[in-house]
């Protein structure tokens, strides 16, 4: 403040030189005039002169105006001096109470604590930047899960296809149609339960989706039933045979020494059998609690890997109930 005070001074002195410096010339021009109309030496000279009096005369009255308006432009600079002095007058006795180390120190407060909200924002934009890659990685780490787990399941099915092979031979087919029947796969109730989740999932857009899997149903309802009578054809047919083959037996037993020891081998093989019949119900019944407990495993990774694709954060995942029935009925490759 009293550095633009000592500005606007030394501002006001100059201007103040120059016009009294210019006054004092127009004074000595002046003078000079003067002097010379009333010199009676000059006789000759005010002769010479005579023919420009008119002109000296004007020059005199322009002068004179010219000292008016320096004196009236010196009088305007007073008084702007003085509006000024009064404003610094002002503004010093307000300043008086503004602690100006005060008000530098906050500034730099403020500065320090705009860096450092600055870099506060970069590290976060750092960190969701880390969170999105990592969102990824874990992202790309459940679908590779979820394709082993399909290929097991597939795995799985192919090794209980061929265990019901093995099962269904003419000599077990009895009691593993009556195990299927008691403890197997209950087709109706789970396709009860598919057919529930498929109208509850599935909206107006999926016709196609639906019909398609309606239609995989009804195959698969199909195979079933062609399934259940091959099974009972050859129910019958065993039947058939074992009592057949029993009153054969009953009709030669006793009457020959070779026939009792064929029976005896024929006694030995059918406990055999029935040992290895055992083994293979027990087999059957530990693949089929392990398949229902993977099915759990995997219907729970499903509905994990559902609900982190529908999240907004990641946007990246459009998952179709279509491809997840296609699934489960082991319709739908790898690749798609």
């Amino acid at each position: 403040m009293s550095e633009f005070r000592a500005r606007a001074e030394r501002l006001f002195e100059s201007q103040r030189d120059r016009v009294n410096a210019f006054e004092a010339s127009i004074t000595e021009q002046l003078s000079a005039i003067a002097r010379g109309a009333g010199d009676p030496n000059e006789g000759a000279a005010a002769s010479e002169r005579k023919g420009d009096k008119a002109a000296s005369s004007e020059e005199l009255e322009e002068v004179r105006n010219q000292l008016t308006q320096c004196r009236k432009l010196l009088n305007a600079r007073a008084s702007e001096l003085k509006q000024l002095r009064g404003l610094l007058s002002e503004q010093t006795n307000a300043s008086d109470g503004i602690d100006v180390s005060s008000i530098l120190e906050q500034m730099s407060e403020l500065r320090l604590e705009r860096d450092e909200l600055i870099g506060r924002l970069a590290d976060a934009e750092r960190q969701i930047d880390q969170s999105n890659a990592a969102d990824a990685a874990h992202f790309e780490e459940l679908q590779r899960r979820f394709e082993v787990a399909v290929q097991e399941i597939r795995e799985l099915k192919g090794k209980n296809a061929d265990l019901q092979k093995q099962a269904s031979r003419p000599s077990e087919t009895t009691r593993v149609a009556n195990e299927a029947s008691t403890s197997g796969f209950d087709w109706e109730q789970q396709k009860r339960r598919m057919m529930l989740e498929l109208d509850s999932e599935l909206d107006e857009n999926d016709k196609q989706v639906k019909v398609s899997i309606e239609s995989t149903i009804r195959i698969t309802d199909q195979v079933i039933a062609e399934k259940d009578r091959q099974i009972a054809d050859l129910k019958a047919h065993l039947e058939d045979r074992m009592s057949g083959q029993a009153e054969d037996a009953t009709s030669i037993l006793d009457s020959d020494e070779q026939i009792r020891e064929e029976r005896e081998r024929l006694s030995r093989l059918e406990d055999e059998w029935r040992s290895k019949l055992r083994q293979a119900e027990i087999d059957i019944s530990v693949e089929r609690a392990k398949l229902a407990r993977e099915r759990s495993e995997l219907e729970a990774k499903l509905r994990s890997v559902e609900e982190s694709g529908s999240d907004p954060s990641s946007g990246k995942m459009n998952s179709k109930p279509s491809g997840r029935w296609l699934t489960r009925l082991g319709l739908k490759d790898d690749d798609t």
